[in-house]
């Protein structure tokens, strides 16, 4: 209701309802206040409501798989990394920023510039090795 009293849209407004049972659902709700001149408050609200509990559950289920994976890595001692061609971004995992001695805060050094922390193996596997990677698009 609070598009009523600040006389303002309200958009993503996210609520659970529970069933008399103790079940619930997760609502996403929107609100637009319809004004007329001259009028105070609103003459009428028009709201949509959303039933976002399933995507609401499956962002929880991909945050427990994503710290089981960390976990994963900082118990094997392995790390990850993605590099994006267009546009030169590189993301690293936790464990790989705790092995090269950084803080997951700091942004991911550019790819030409990932060599000062980690020594790279250049494997030529299909005649193109990583010279020819930024070409293709592909490591």
């Amino acid at each position: 209701m609070r598009a009523l009293r600040r006389r303002k849209a309200q958009a993503g407004v996210v609520a659970r309802l529970r069933s008399s049972e103790g079940a619930g659902r997760w609502i996403c709700i929107n609100s637009e206040p319809i004004l007329e001149a001259g009028v105070a408050l609103p003459v009428a609200v028009v709201m949509t409501f959303a039933d976002i509990s399933e995507k609401k559950l499956a962002v929880e289920e991909l945050r427990i798989r994503q710290h089981e994976m960390e976990e994963a890595q900082r118990l094997a001692r392995v790390d990850g990394w993605t590099w994006q061609v267009a546009g030169d971004k590189v993301q690293w995992s936790r464990e790989l920023y705790r092995i090269v001695g950084l803080e997951p805060a700091n942004e991911a050094p550019p790819f030409a510039k990932q060599a000062r922390f980690i020594r790279l193996e250049l494997v030529n596997v299909d005649g193109g090795g990583w010279a020819g990677a930024a070409d293709r698009g592909t490591v």
